[in-house]
């Protein structure tokens, strides 16, 4: 397995130093000095975690939402036990739990299933959350999308998850290899080191802190689309989402190799508040990762694509990926 772990932590650390910063009291950009404990939280990035985390995920073979949930090696199930058992023994301070849906056969979920995103809750002084997200669910697609991602090179093709290839494959079959190290292997093990790294700290932010995991993307951002619906009805104060999908690969659709760059995209207008957090991802990351730059889109996602933090926007909340 190859991956670009480089730009999986340098977006990593994008996201750590944004929460960091966004629960830091009296903090400003114009600030002469960087802050010790960020820097520190940004120095304690293990690449090797995240690589560790990357095999495992791979070992499932599939994590498609509909696979085995009896099985302890292979399948959703196994994968989501494994996840919850990990968050769990980075802190004690990190409440972790399932965020579980009874989910009727709709779109591409053809039969009754129980939907689980897992989520680990790090309480702040304030009762605001802050959301670092990735989805740990995958679907094999025609043409060996599932292989690509578990090499971390996927080639310059159409894009499987456009409108029109869904369209054709409403179903991948189930127990189809899909191991999807990168679609969203990177951005769950970006999630999970930040739960290790800020459960960890010992330190207490202002806003409390989700690492939030969700599942059922693939079908169309159901384990995303739930939880925004739950949060509404509750009240739940959302300031922010940070979701992060596809960030293990240096090769964009266009073929273009660029491991430089984090492309944050945000639905509009420009000033937005979605759009304004993007813009504050950018400030803070060219301060705390200077090796890599961050760069706003003014778009809502990629081309053809939705991501979780779409169904967040479309309940109101601010969220970029």
């Amino acid at each position: 397995m190859t991956m670009t772990r480089t730009l999986i932590r340098a977006t990593l650390v994008a996201s750590l130093t944004v929460a960091a910063v966004s629960t830091a009291a009296a903090q400003t950009p114009a600030a002469a000095d960087l802050d010790p404990r960020i820097a520190k939280l940004v120095a304690s990035v293990s690449e090797e975690r995240l690589g560790a985390i990357l095999k495992k995920l791979e070992s499932f073979e599939t994590r498609n939402t509909l696979s085995s949930t009896s099985s302890t090696t292979r399948g959703i199930g196994a994968a989501r036990q494994w996840i919850f058992d990990q968050m769990k023994s980075y802190s004690p301070r990190l409440h972790v739990s399932f965020d579980t849906y009874q989910v009727a056969p709709q779109g591409r979920i053809t039969h009754p299933v129980e939907l689980r995103n897992v989520m680990a809750i790090l309480p702040g002084r304030s009762a605001r959350r802050i959301y670092v997200s990735g989805h740990y669910d995958t679907v094999a697609r025609p043409g060996g999308q599932g292989a690509a991602n578990a090499s971390g090179s996927a080639p310059a093709a159409p894009d499987p998850d456009a409108p029109a290839a869904r369209a054709a494959d409403p179903e991948a079959p189930i127990d189809n290899l899909a191991p999807g190290v990168n679609d969203d292997g990177s951005g769950t093990a970006l999630t999970m080191e930040l739960a290790r790294i800020f459960g960890e700290s010992g330190l207490e932010f202002d806003a409390t802190l989700v690492f939030m995991c969700h599942a059922g993307e693939e079908q169309g951002l159901v384990g995303a689309r739930l939880h925004a619906q739950k949060a509404a009805a509750e009240k739940i104060p959302i300031e922010a989402v940070l979701n992060n999908d596809i960030v293990g690969g240096e090769r964009g659709g266009s073929g273009i190799i660029d491991g430089a760059t984090i492309r944050v995209y945000s639905e509009g207008p420009e000033d937005s508040t979605s759009r304004s957090l993007a813009r504050f991802v950018q400030r803070w990351g060219a301060r705390y990762v200077p090796s890599h730059r961050v760069r706003p889109m003014a778009r809502p996602d990629r081309f053809g694509r939705g991501g979780d933090h779409s169904a967040y926007n479309q309940l109101g909340f601010t969220a970029v990926g």
